[in-house]
């Protein structure tokens, strides 16, 4: 912390200290003597061009700061880097009279121009693309120091701008969502919102799949119930029915796929996540399968995991659309008669309450601890939490709804809301 103080202290030193040789008040020959070829060349640049406005009045600053300024906003910032920047403004009340800008070539563009003295650029490489691309240059010192929790990096263009970078620490551990570039939506939404747009066009996919379904008399996904019973169609393997492990498999190769593909695209790094995301999809359904298991046992049900190919087609293809939403299977049931709804209600709830609590996890760690296998985990925790408590036949909501629609209610939007937090604001 104090390196970054210091560091930070010399940059507004240099912008005083420059302010006050433009107006005849200080010799820069000594200070530029202590300063890099980079620095120096902004520094004589700031003295040129601030030789026609009188900085100490308010105004006259105020319009230097806005002609001379360019902030090029991150299309993938998260909430922290948001209040940072609100909190810059109202400290800065000059910053306010900036627009900001996207993350688009049109702002590079800008920042090759020549025109602006000061770039600041909000969000790390996985966050804004600016950053990124200027990082690959290696235009931006390879260090960061870190200030108020935040880490600040900066470079200098050949045209002597300062250019500084304001990203919390997940802006360079935690990976992009590459997939929104190839995104069918992105000729029409920006690329802010494409996740969440595809997320609602999943949910509205999935919820016409189950009235489809219905109208056949299938009961989207219900199918325990009519037709097919537990232990129908089995592989056995001694005590083992080997259909069920498959298909746990089966559904999450399908979500290692698609949650590689929503963050890697088509890079290198996607076939290596693939199999990464794989592996953690096998333990998180595990653990959601054996919450199920456990209560079912308990309650005296026969439960068994089946892949659903409908379902899993869907989340492929909201992974393309620009955010994985879906689920991959389903849980074929056999239940007494007489079984009380609150139980089968509280077997089916267990396994998305776990998957909500393992999200919340996951992204309070990632926030504090920033990696690549947190962020991977609080996405796919979130996945099946949400997905699963929607009220369509076979999914564990329907069953909750069906016994108490006021419970069902509360459920649903607790899971919504903690969904949304960590998936597009947090």
């Amino acid at each position: 912390m104090k390196g970054a103080k210091i560091r930070v202290t010399f940059i507004l030193l240099l912008l005083v200290a420059s302010l006050a040789a433009a107006q005849g008040n200080a010799s820069t020959g000594m200070l530029s003597t202590l300063m890099s070829p980079d620095q120096a060349a902004f520094l004589a640049r700031l003295q040129n061009e601030t030789a026609g406005f009188n900085m100490t009045d308010e105004g006259a600053a105020a319009a230097f700061m806005k002609d001379r300024t360019l902030v090029v906003m991150g299309s993938n910032m998260d909430a922290s880097e948001k209040a940072s920047y609100e909190a810059a403004k109202a400290a800065m009340p000059q910053m306010a009279n900036v627009t900001p800008v996207p993350d688009t070539p049109d702002a590079l563009a800008k920042i090759d121009s020549g025109k602006y003295l000061l770039i600041v650029l909000v969000g790390g490489p996985s966050q804004n693309e600016v950053t990124k691309n200027l990082s690959g240059k290696k235009l931006l010192n390879e260090t960061n120091t870190t200030y108020a929790g935040l880490l600040v990096s900066y470079g200098w263009t050949d045209r002597g701008a300062l250019m500084m970078v304001v990203s919390d620490s997940r802006g360079y551990n935690n990976a992009a969502r590459e997939g929104l570039k190839y995104s069918p939506l992105a000729g029409f939404v920006p690329e802010a919102y494409i996740p969440a747009v595809a997320t609602g066009i999943s949910a509205i996919l999935l919820a016409l799949l189950g009235i489809l379904r219905t109208m056949f008399e299938f009961k989207a996904l219900d199918i325990g119930r009519k037709g097919r019973r537990v232990g129908e169609s089995s592989l056995m393997l001694g005590p083992i029915n080997l259909m069920e492990p498959l298909a746990i498999a089966g559904a999450s190769l399908v979500l290692g796929l698609s949650i590689s593909w929503q963050y890697f695209g088509p890079t290198p790094d996607f076939l290596f996540w693939a199999a990464v995301n794989t592996f953690i999809c096998l333990g998180a359904a595990m653990i959601h399968e054996i919450a199920h298991r456990l209560l079912a046992l308990a309650f005296g049900f026969r439960v068994e995991y089946r892949i659903w190919p409908a379902g899993s087609a869907l989340t492929l293809i909201s992974s393309w659309l620009g955010n994985a939403f879906s689920v991959q299977g389903f849980l074929l049931e056999e239940i007494p008669e007489n079984a009380a709804k609150w139980k089968v209600a509280l077997m089916r709830i267990v396994g998305p309450l776990v998957s909500t609590a393992a999200m919340l996890f996951f992204a309070l760690v990632n926030l504090f601890f920033p990696h690549r296998l947190f962020q991977m985990s609080c996405s796919i925790s979130a996945l099946w939490a949400m997905a699963e408590v929607f009220p369509f036949s076979g999914l564990d909501g329907k069953d909750l709804k069906d016994w108490n629609v006021f419970v069902w209610l509360f459920t649903f939007l607790m899971v919504a809301a903690a969904y949304v937090f960590v998936t597009f604001i947090l």
